[in-house]
C-alpha cells in the first residue's frame, strides 16, 4: 500500500475511534504493513477495519489489521500448510515445495478456483429439512 492509502485507511479508523492522526502515525503503520503483509490492498485492509468495528469496539491497533489481513490473505501458518498440501495434491506446485512458504499469488488463485469448483460440484441431498452431504467413496475400476 502507498502512504496515501494508509492515510485514507487511518482516516476511516479515526472516524470510529477519534484517534489523533499525523504523518508519523501513517508512516509507522505503512512500515508494519510493508513488513508483515506487503501484498495487501487498500480494499482488503478496509474490509478488515469494517469487520472489526462491526463486531468489536476496542481500540483498533496495527496488530489487529495485520492479523486480519493475514487471515484474509491465507498467510497464517496453518492456512499456508493446508494450502501447500492441497496445491501439491492437485499438482499445482512441486512436491518439494516447503509447507512453510506461502504459495505464489497465481497458484493461490488457481487453488481457490479449484476449491470453488469442488465445492460447487459436491452433491447435496435434503433430508428432513437439513442438508446432508452425499459422498461416493471408493475406487472405480
Amino acid at each position: 500500500m502507498q502512504l496515501a492509502e494508509v492515510g485514507k485507511l487511518l482516516a476511516i479508523i479515526k472516524s470510529f475511534d477519534n484517534r489523533r492522526l499525523d504523518e508519523s502515525t501513517a508512516m509507522a503503520w505503512k512500515l508494519m504493513l510493508d513488513r508483515e503483509v506487503p501484498s495487501a490492498s487498500l480494499e482488503q485492509a478496509t474490509e478488515v477495519v469494517l469487520d472489526w468495528f462491526g463486531r468489536e469496539n476496542p481500540y483498533f491497533e496495527v496488530r489487529h489489521l495485520v492479523a486480519g489481513l493475514k487471515r484474509e490473505l491465507r498467510l497464517n501458518r496453518a492456512q499456508v500448510e493446508a494450502d501447500v498440501r492441497s496445491a501439491k495434491a492437485r499438482g499445482l506446485v512441486d512436491g518439494s515445495w516447503s509447507e512453510r512458504v506461502p504459495l505464489p499469488v497465481d497458484v493461490a488463485e488457481r487453488l481457490a478456483a479449484a476449491r470453488a469448483v469442488a465445492r460447487d460440484a459436491a452433491p447435496v441431498e435434503i433430508e428432513g429439512g437439513g442438508a446432508v452431504l452425499a459422498l461416493d467413496v471408493g475406487r472405480r475400476v
